[in-house]
C-alpha cells in the first residue's frame, strides 16, 4: 500500500516496501490543477485536500449491495464540514476516484464522472497524484490537511480466498 501526505511544505510517502515508493520530487511540468468551483478564493482559505479511492470520493453502497454512488455523506466531506483549524473552516478540494487502485492514483489519467465525489476538480490529463500534488504546491501556505486513503482496491479480490493472508502479502 502507498500513502503520501503533505506536512507543511515537505511531502513524505511511504510504503510497506520501500522499493514501492514512486519518485515524488517536485516537478515543474505539471501544471496546478484547477481550482474547484466550489473552492473558495479567499485569501484566509485553509484547505484540505482529500487524494485516493471511494472512501476518499465519498461512495455510499445502496442497501448493503455492490452497486451505489458518491455522496457527501463520506468522510472526507463530513470531516470538511465539522473541522476548523486554528479557528478557520477547511475547504474540500477531494480529487478521490472510486475503483482506483494504488498503481491507478500513479498512473490513471483522469476519473470518470460518476466515479469522483460531489464537487470534484477535474484532471482529465493528470493523474490523480499529479493533480493533487500541483494543486498542494500551487496553494502551499494555505493547505492545512491532507488524506489519503488508497490500496482497498488493491486486495479486494483477497476477500474470497481462503489464503487471506497470504494473497493480501502477495499483493502489497
Amino acid at each position: 500500500m502507498l500513502a503520501a501526505f503533505a506536512a507543511g511544505s515537505a511531502l513524505v510517502a511511504c510504503s510497506s516496501t520501500p522499493s514501492a515508493l514512486p519518485s515524488v520530487a517536485p516537478s515543474r511540468s505539471l501544471a496546478p490543477a484547477p481550482t474547484p468551483k466550489s473552492t473558495p478564493t479567499a485569501r484566509g482559505s485553509v484547505y484540505y485536500v482529500s487524494v485516493g479511492d471511494s472512501y476518499a470520493a465519498g461512495y455510499q453502497p445502496i442497501k448493503g449491495g455492490y452497486i451505489g454512488h458518491t455522496t457527501t455523506a463520506g468522510f472526507a466531506y463530513q470531516l470538511a464540514a465539522s473541522a476548523t483549524l486554528r479557528g478557520q473552516r477547511l475547504t474540500l478540494v477531494n480529487y478521490g476516484c472510486s475503483a482506483i487502485t494504488s498503481g491507478a492514483l500513479l498512473q490513471q489519467k483522469g476519473c470518470l464522472k460518476f466515479l469522483e465525489g460531489p464537487g470534484a476538480p477535474v484532471y482529465p490529463e493528470q493523474t490523480q497524484s499529479e493533480a493533487a500534488l500541483a494543486f498542494i504546491r500551487a496553494h502551499r501556505a494555505r493547505v492545512g490537511l491532507v488524506t489519503v486513503v488508497i490500496g482497498g482496491n488493491d486486495v479486494a479480490g483477497c476477500a474470497r480466498t481462503a489464503a487471506l493472508t497470504s494473497c493480501i502479502r502477495e499483493k502489497l
